[in-house]
């Protein structure tokens, strides 16, 4: 089975409120701020997304298994890799 690649990406205020509600590595609102629009769908492919604002944990796994007969040929894993590391410091 090819490997794929999908961003769990819920709104930014979800995302800024799981992040202060971390016990240790909260990166801080403005740092969230600017990986989410990094990531926005400006370096991935918009297909390559998963809003996860309402899932849980369970939820967003029975998802993600659930669309792996679906994900497009746009999230494959190969040339993610490259994309994802140019990202990061």
């Amino acid at each position: 089975m090819p490997r794929t690649f999908r961003v769990l990406h819920p709104r930014l205020e979800i995302a800024q409120d799981r992040d202060a509600r971390r016990a240790r590595g909260s990166l801080g609102p403005e740092r969230v701020a600017s990986l989410y629009a990094k990531f926005g769908g400006t370096v991935f492919d918009p297909g390559c997304f998963l809003d996860t604002s309402e899932d849980t944990p369970e939820q967003t796994v029975r998802r993600l298994l659930a669309d792996l007969a679906t994900v497009s040929a746009d999230c494959s894993f190969g040339q993610k890799k490259e994309r994802l590391a140019a990202l990061l410091p």
